[in-house]
């Protein structure tokens, strides 16, 4: 704090009846008076005051120095010699204002010195938005986030990159009032956005009343003339599977009721989703999307929209609440072959079941990873294919800790935490996750104390992650 300006101190005046009116203005140039000993010169001995004198005063007239009074009372009809008076001041008075004064420029300029020395320690030891706000080139950013996200929130992610090039990816959960909400990156402007697609369906009339906690699944692909393609999957609080479209890619994108809005599939309490799509097709083709849910009979259901959404049959039964993925492989030997996997937990074990494109249920029996998973296994995988042969599955442990694993030409690795590289203090493999998603360009994302954090690897090195930075999750109104 700042030490307070002359100008501001209380001014002693000659009485107490004095009309305000007639006091001389203050000036902030004003300062202390000269102090003198017991026997106080007469005013003709008193130095001249200047301009440029460093010599304070208390009071100030139209001039830029006051012109010092006499301090003696003339006799005049036949009054006694009143008593010596400083300035019109009482000598016993004026010394005690002075000290008073003193006292307190004194504590105003201590103060500010200190006040100004906490303030600078607080600003090195904090560190300013522009510093927690980075961006390093090829990569999304870093940002701050001050969104509430829901605690049961779940999470998807999808990729996807237009005829130009860039890259565009994309996270959906729920914020503390339900809405569903959308955060949006891309490599050309390489900064995160969000805006409420809840919002953006109230405004077309589309009231939908979103599950707490509602699994999220999401699907985006490009067909080779150029048509672009968005759904995103939710479950209603009467456990209806939803289905919500887009054909805009920016963060302004207008959002409408799919085909799965009459009631035509029903999830079991807690249900988790899973869809899959892949990023081909022509004019003539247009390939199906896969939807994966379970019912209250705890099958695993697969549901197709090219049937018009028609039960694509039971795969298996798993853990009530089961985590759900799926993804596409090359077959092997024959990589035209495309095979769905899909994951599930059975028994407690993650087990992942190759199913042909036909259909074929009963192609491949389901082969169980290494790794015995929590028994409340509520939290979707997140799981991709790496290169077209290659996999990598990472699940939530009990006490929110990640637990990952992959696959090499077919040969799980031991299931071990991922190496984390360059995370915020605090946040680690071990750290409370709440819950994860991952998309195929590389990124792996995770909700930690109501924040989602962004990490990246490669394909050489699937189980070494790189901290990116924290997505921005303000909605943007």
């Amino acid at each position: 704090m700042a030490s307070p300006s002359y100008s501001d101190l209380p001014e002693a005046y000659g009485s107490t009846n004095a009309d305000p009116s007639k006091l001389p203005p203050a000036s902030a140039t004003t300062s202390l008076p000269e102090v003198y000993g017991q026997h106080v010169p007469n005013p003709s001995q008193l130095p001249h005051v200047t301009e440029t004198t460093n010599l304070p005063e208390v009071l100030e007239g139209p001039k830029p120095y006051y012109e010092v009074p006499d301090h003696e009372r003339k006799l005049e009809n036949g009054d006694t010699l009143g008593e010596r008076r400083i300035w019109g001041i009482k000598r016993k008075t004026f010394f005690i204002l002075l000290v008073v004064i003193a006292v307190v420029v004194i504590g105003g300029a201590v103060g500010g010195a200190v006040g100004a020395t906490v303030g600078k320690g607080d600003s090195e030891s904090s560190p300013s938005s522009d510093d927690t706000a980075t961006t390093t080139s090829g990569n999304s950013p870093t940002s701050t986030s001050s969104s509430s996200i829901l605690p049961d929130s779940q999470l998807a992610s999808v990729n996807w990159t237009d005829s130009s090039g860039y890259a565009h990816y994309y996270l959906f959960y729920q914020n503390n009032d339900k809405m569903l909400i959308n955060s949006i990156w891309d490599s050309e402007n390489k900064t995160w956005e969000a805006r409420s697609l809840s919002a953006s369906l109230n405004s077309s009339g589309v009231n939908i009343d979103i599950h707490t906690g509602s699994s999220i699944a999401a699907v985006a692909w490009n067909a080779p003339d150029d048509d672009w393609n968005l759904k995103v999957y939710v479950i209603r609080i009467d456990n209806a599977i939803v289905e919500l479209t887009t054909e805009q890619s920016t963060v302004e994108a207008a959002w409408k009721q799919g085909g799965l809005g009459t009631n035509k599939l029903i999830a079991a309490e807690g249900s988790n989703l899973a869809a899959w799509h892949p990023n081909v097709g022509n004019s003539s083709w247009h390939p199906e999307t896969v939807l994966l849910w379970q019912d209250d009979e705890q099958d695993v259901k697969l549901s197709i929209s090219g049937g018009n959404w028609n039960d694509g049959g039971t795969i298996t039964q798993a853990m009530n609440s089961t985590g759900l993925a799926i993804t596409a492989i090359q077959g092997i030997p024959r990589p035209e072959e495309i095979r769905w996997r899909v994951f599930y937990d059975s028994s407690d074990k993650l087990r992942a079941q190759l199913i042909s494109t036909d259909l074929d249920l009963e192609a491949t029996k389901p082969s169980a990873l290494r790794r015995d998973l929590p028994q409340d296994a509520t939290s979707n995988y997140a799981v991709l294919c790496i290169n077209e042969i290659d996999i990598l599955a990472v699940n939530l442990g009990g006490d929110g800790s990640l637990v990952a694993r992959y696959s090499d030409n077919s040969i799980w690795s031991d299931d071990d935490a991922p190496t984390l590289h360059g995370s915020p203090s605090g946040i680690s493999a071990s750290s409370n996750f709440t819950a994860i998603a991952a998309h195929a360009g590389r990124r792996v994302y995770g909700i930690v104390d109501g924040e989602i954090h962004e990490w990246k690897f490669s394909d050489d090195t699937p189980m070494d992650w790189t901290y990116v930075g924290q997505v921005n999750t303000t909605v943007s109104n």
